[in-house]
């Protein structure tokens, strides 16, 4: 079962989710592979999903439909997903970069 981190920020919703991470390493997950959700701290979480989807593309190219899905509501926008990358990753995003969105189902 992977860990994938999140910063602290556990709003999961019913049905699809999605979470946008920097770079390539999540392209390696599977549909249908196990997932933990794990706080920023490494602090396990209740969460237990399994992965939906796997998207790799230029931040400026995620669908939107697929934005919409994102688990924090900040993140479900260009924009706003822009600049909360930007805050977790300590760098400014301007679109042109490689990011993966994972969308889950939880358990």
């Amino acid at each position: 079962m992977e860990k994938i981190l999140f910063d602290n920020n556990n709003h999961h919703h019913d049905g699809l989710n999605i979470t946008v991470r920097n770079g390539t390493k999540w392209k390696k997950l599977n549909v249908g592979d196990a997932i933990m959700c794990c706080e920023i701290d490494g602090k396990d979480t209740d969460f237990i999903g399994n992965v939906a989807l796997v998207y790799c593309g230029r931040l400026n190219e995620c669908p939107q439909q697929l934005l919409e899905e994102e688990h924090d509501p900040a993140c479900q926008t260009f924009e706003g997903l822009k600049k909360v990358l930007s805050r977790v990753y300590n760098k400014e995003f301007d679109g042109s970069e490689v990011v993966t969105m994972i969308g889950y189902y939880l358990k």
